[in-house]
């Protein structure tokens, strides 16, 4: 997985006013489904986003409870302590906090690169 400074990251979805959070939206799903087994993946990132427009935005909160518990699966398999996230991604998502899940995220994620 790619290590991202995470006020870099803040900073680019703020000023490129959420072009960039698709953008890393996308990829983000690519690479974490690259570091699961074939049979685990969830859908690619262009998929997912595709989903997340056809159901006006309610597959990304479903989005963020699976990629929270993918994340904890990918650091136990590389012995690195990541909790499950998943249900507090899932919240704040619902309480239209996606940002700040999303800066969590990619948090858990630099621990893994």
């Amino acid at each position: 997985m790619k290590r991202r400074e995470l006020i870099t990251f803040v900073l680019l979805m703020l000023f490129t006013c959420g072009i960039y959070a698709i953008y890393w939206y996308i990829v983000f799903t690519d690479e974490v489904a690259a570091q699961l087994p074939e049979d685990k993946r969830a859908p690619s990132g262009g998929l997912v986003l595709v989903f997340t427009i056809l159901t006006c935005g309610i597959y990304f909160i479903y989005w963020n409870y699976v990629i929270g518990t993918k994340l904890a699966e990918i650091g136990k398999n590389n012995k690195v302590a990541i909790s499950d996230n998943g249900a507090v991604y899932l919240i704040l998502s619902i309480f239209s906090l996606g940002l700040v899940s999303c800066i969590l995220m990619q948090s858990d994620a630099n621990k893994l690169a």
